[in-house]
């Protein structure tokens, strides 16, 4: 076991020599910075804390002093200080009754009721030593002041009183159990005719209001004192912390005394350590002391260390994680390359760990690396046409490979923009060429088109067949440089090359995965070589002309021309398809619209000839088929249309025979013989007992001439006969005898046949001797 752990350690040591370090250090580092941080921490976060417990401390003053000296002299300035109180009259009147301080009595009630913050008003009248509270009593006090004390402290009532001047005070603790230690505002009223205080208001603080409040405001969790001007405890709450006030006096007194105040004192009270924090009331002398144990403040800082610790170990985890990844990134490549290289090499080579072996492995490959570049330069044609053949047909490539591609074809693409350049050769031509001849012309147009177009754009390029397909790499300024550059080689190889060449160019785009639709668009752009051959430049925009234009024949228009075929009108049928193409030819019609109709034509024409017998024979059948296939253009299509005509001509002319002529000669016959009258196709056919039609191609067949033609020829010629004949007879009444009404008409076709007038006709022939 031990052996076979210390033969993967040997074998992994590159992967051990990158984990160890980088953890190590990431771990030192982590706990370095732990520690400083610590340390800085602690620091700040315990002055934290006694900045916090000063800041308490002052608060629970500013709150104290609002909370006894502002409600109290608010009260006693609007309860006692008035005009319109009863209580004045209470000081000042000297005979009291009963009803007097029942009144006075209530009044004190409602006061304390309507203000939480008191528990207790006395009121003394001096004159009359009287003295009134909110615990029901009214004596005279010089009778029974031992029954008074139980109530109120009344020595300390007389004691403050002969100070004369407002003051807060507390009572003692050596009192009875039923006189409480409380926090009280003596307030001295002067009678007019003496300065000798004789009467009093004493309001009492509700100690458990007071300390509700703080606890309220604040969440107070340590221990509070006030102290007097004589720093005697007057109020505390030291329930808490479990300390009597007694044992802290001295130590309450030397701290204030030696320490400043609103400063954090550590100190021990019973072997157990504290902080204690004072400031001084701004409306009296009283201090307020904050005690806090040192534990409550450690609790804090434990939780804030704890939450330290925590983020410490999280980052060591997180690091040695990051470690193992890292680690592993980087050593992946080096186990890929020996799985790659190893068994390529026949045998492992004799090494320690998989790093010697790569070394090895490499210094074998360095030898052979000018073997590899020569079968990189071999290939890089090959190469290049896989890619481009990819790229022009939908096999999209992620962009890791294609840079790869690029890379190894040598090629270079850093311009923004794309499009695709199509040159074709005429596919008829270039198909009967030997294959020798067709790679030099192909190597000589691939490097014609370099030269002349592309210069220095970068660009992959594929030839297939007659045709040069090129992807082009360049900026959007230079796309209409490319544009001028192909018209001009499109000029200079009509007169340069054997064969006629087309090129189509795309629009641009910024991305190469849509090279496959411009492709296809492009090249349906050289569809147009059927229309307009060879020596074009197509464009988007010529190709977008074309498209917007239809060329439309209507249904009559080829119920005509059928008409026409089956009637054998050689001569009209030719010079109407002469005028198709030419205005085909002369305009840019779409090409799926000139197909539709070359299409219609050729399948009407082929189902008339084969209707009479013309594709009988399987050879002009083949013949007829082979050149409508092989037509490359347009005009040669029309060409094979005319073919289909003249072979339909030909069989009709050599299927007539003696009794087609007979009949033709009879027809003749009777046309002159009724020449006066109306003379219609439909009456001598229905008059000979033969079809229109029938009639109509026989006629021409045998004759050269159009039925109607013929008619209108022997009534013009025996007109010209009676001109001469009847010198008495007008021209209008000849005319009418032969079925023109209207001498306009007649003048007119007359003039066509001979090129003058009947008048001038006859006048020219009564000069030839007869």
């Amino acid at each position: 076991m031990v052996n076979r752990i210390r033969s993967y350690i040997s074998r992994h040591s590159f992967y051990y020599r990158i984990l160890i370090p980088f953890s190590m250090v990431s771990i030192l580092a982590i706990l370095l910075t732990a520690s400083t941080a610590w340390r800085i921490m602690g620091n700040k976060i315990d002055n934290q804390m006694k900045e916090s417990v000063t800041h308490r401390l002052e608060q629970v003053r500013i709150y104290s002093d609002n909370y006894i000296y502002e409600q109290m002299m608010n009260i006693l300035v609007n309860s006692f200080t008035g005009t319109s109180n009863p209580v004045r009259y209470f000081f000042i009147k000297k005979d009291q009754t009963i009803y007097d301080y029942h009144k006075i009595f209530q009044y004190v009630m409602e006061v304390v009721s309507d203000n939480t913050c008191l528990s207790s008003i006395t009121v003394c009248n001096g004159e009359s030593t009287v003295i009134d509270s909110t615990y029901g009593l009214c004596l005279n006090p010089e009778e029974d002041k031992n029954k008074l004390r139980q109530y109120v402290p009344y020595e300390e009532f007389a004691r403050i009183a002969s100070s004369k001047k407002i003051g807060y005070f507390s009572t003692a603790e050596d009192y009875s159990d039923t006189v409480r230690p409380a926090i009280s505002l003596f307030y001295p009223v002067n009678r007019q005719s003496t300065d000798t205080v004789q009467s009093y208001i004493v309001l009492t603080l509700d100690q458990n209001s007071y300390l509700a409040g703080i606890k309220n405001f604040y969440q107070f969790y340590d221990s509070l004192l006030i102290l007097n001007e004589q720093n005697e405890v007057i109020l505390d709450n030291l329930s808490l912390t479990g300390i009597n006030g007694k044992d802290i006096s001295g130590l309450v007194s030397t701290a204030l005394t030696s320490g400043a105040s609103n400063a954090c004192q550590e100190c021990t009270i019973n072997s157990r350590p504290y902080y204690l924090t004072w400031t001084t009331s701004d409306t009296s002398d009283w201090k307020y002391v904050s005690i806090v144990t040192a534990e409550t403040l450690d609790k804090e800082s434990a939780a804030l260390f704890r939450t330290i610790a925590f983020v410490v170990f999280a980052l060591l985890a997180a690091v040695l994680l990051l470690s193992q990844l890292v680690t592993s990134n980087v050593y992946r490549p080096i186990r890929k390359l020996h799985a790659k290289l190893i068994p390529a090499s026949g045998k492992a080579p004799n090494a320690e760990d998989e790093l010697s072996a790569i070394d090895s492995m490499v210094t074998f490959l360095q030898n052979r690396v000018g073997d590899m570049q020569d079968i990189l330069e071999r290939n890089r044609s090959v190469i290049s046409y896989k890619l481009t053949m990819d790229l022009l047909h939908s096999h999209i490539l992620e962009e890791p490979e294609l840079r790869e591609r690029l890379f190894l074809s040598g090629i270079t693409f850093q311009k923004p923009c794309y499009c695709v350049l199509l040159l074709a050769l005429n596919p008829g031509a270039f198909s009967l060429l030997p294959l020798e001849q067709k790679e030099v012309l192909s190597t000589l147009l691939l490097d014609q088109a370099v030269k002349r177009i592309l210069k220095d754009v970068p660009f992959l390029s594929a030839a297939q067949d007659n045709r040069l397909a090129f992807i082009i790499n360049l900026a959007p300024e230079g796309y209409q440089d490319l544009r001028e550059a192909a018209n001009r080689f499109i000029a200079s190889s009509a007169r340069e090359l054997p064969i006629g060449i087309n090129l189509a160019l795309s629009s641009l785009t910024d991305k190469l995965d849509r090279i496959v639709e411009l492709n296809t668009k492009t090249e349906g752009y050289l569809r147009y070589s059927f229309l307009h051959e060879y020596g074009n430049l197509f464009t988007p925009e010529l190709i977008q002309s074309y498209e917007s234009n239809e060329f439309l024949v209507t249904s009559r228009d080829y119920a005509e021309l059928e008409a026409q075929i089956n009637a054998d009108q050689f001569d009209v049928l030719n010079e109407k398809l002469a005028a198709y193409e030419t205005c085909i030819l002369e305009n840019g019609y779409s090409y799926q619209s000139v197909n539709v109709f070359s299409i219609h034509l050729y399948s009407m024409a082929f189902q008339i000839g084969k209707n009479i017998g013309i594709f009988d024979d399987p050879e002009i059948k083949a013949d007829t088929e082979q050149r409508f296939r092989q037509s490359g253009s347009f005009r040669e299509t029309m060409d094979c249309i005319r073919y289909i005509l003249a072979l339909y001509h030909e069989t009709y002319i050599r299927n007539i025979n003696d009794e087609d002529r007979q009949l033709i000669e009879h027809i003749k016959e009777y046309i002159l013989t009724h020449c006066s009258g109306e003379v219609s196709l439909a009456a001598v056919a229905e008059t000979f007992h033969v079809s229109r039609s029938h009639l109509s191609r026989l006629f021409k067949a045998i004759t050269g001439d159009n039925f109607s033609t013929f008619v209108i020829d022997t009534k013009l010629e025996k007109a010209a006969a009676l001109f001469l004949e009847m010198p008495d007879k007008s021209i209008n009444e000849i005319a009418c005898s032969l079925g023109y009404f209207t001498q306009a008409y007649f003048t007119r076709l007359f003039k066509q046949k001979y090129g003058m007038t009947p008048s001038q006709y006859r006048k020219a022939n009564e000069k030839l001797p007869s």
